[in-house]
């Protein structure tokens, strides 16, 4: 059992900070302005995607390889902003 933010984490723009909320409204992080903060905070909020992927994989859930592949590269394209 973990103790993440659970659920999709966004990114919001506020001034020259970006942050990081989960569906909740909660933030989970404030990124300052600076150079590579908006491709910080798209890593940042592709995370919990990540994580449930990793966990699927260690715990050998059943999905093919086709299947894996295709969420690999939709998660890398999350974390590089490419889709939300």
């Amino acid at each position: 059992m973990t103790d993440f933010t659970k659920g999709e984490w966004s990114i919001s723009l506020v001034g020259d900070a970006t942050y990081i909320d989960s569906h909740t409204g909660l933030t989970i992080a404030r990124v300052f302005d600076m150079e590579g903060s908006p491709h910080d905070a798209n890593l940042m909020v592709s995370a919990p995607d990540m994580y449930e992927m990793l966990e699927m994989l260690v715990n050998g859930d059943s999905i093919n390889d086709h299947s894996i592949e295709r969420e690999v590269v939709t998660l890398l394209a999350k974390a590089r902003g490419e889709i939300t």
